[in-house]
């Protein structure tokens, strides 16, 4: 209760007003309210972040659409989820941003939701697809790799579901194998 009071405080300082220190505050306030399972207010609050045209920045606004899709997937609202997903990936996109984690994580939350639906060829295309970005150019190493061993995990989880258990254990080896090398 004192951090959702202290984001209150934040929130309402007039000369934050406008600022991405006032949205964020609001952003976190929300998390803090789903934590503690008010999820209505919380919705209301992220509602409001997204209903505001240009004064909240992309990966603010970004964040706040993969929160919704969280929700959604939560609700059994999928269709919901992967349209929230899309506009998180939009944000982050959206001006070049260099945010490589948070695309990756709004590109992955596309990919477990076609999971959790049984759409398991989405899932690997769009984990495939996170795999390309993460093989780019001039990307820094350590950060790549956990990445690229989490989206692996993943893909030995997506394979397994197929019962293609050859291709889950192949994978599974490169996400263990990877993370042995980050944790040298």
């Amino acid at each position: 209760d004192k951090a959702i009071a202290l984001y209150d405080d934040l929130a309402e300082k007039p000369s934050l007003r406008g600022s991405k220190e006032h949205y964020l505050a609001l952003f976190n306030k929300s998390l803090l309210l789903l934590k503690k399972g008010d999820n209505e207010e919380a919705k209301l609050i992220l509602g409001e972040l997204t209903s505001r045209r240009s004064s909240v920045t992309p990966d603010v606004k970004g964040g706040v659409y993969l929160t919704l899709g969280n929700i959604s997937v939560s609700e059994g609202n999928i269709p919901e989820a992967l349209e929230f997903f899309d506009m998180s990936l939009g944000m982050l996109s959206e001006k070049k941003m260099e945010d490589l984690n948070s695309i990756v994580k709004a590109k992955k939350s596309i990919a477990m939701t076609y999971f959790e639906t049984g759409e398991y060829d989405a899932s690997i295309d769009k984990l495939e697809e996170v795999l390309g970005d993460l093989s780019k150019p001039g990307l820094e190493k350590k950060q790549v790799n956990i990445l690229k061993a989490e989206i692996w995990s993943s893909m030995s989880r997506v394979y397994h579901k197929k019962d293609d258990l050859a291709s889950a254990k192949n994978f599974s080896k490169l996400g263990e194998h990877c993370d042995r090398i980050v944790s040298l």
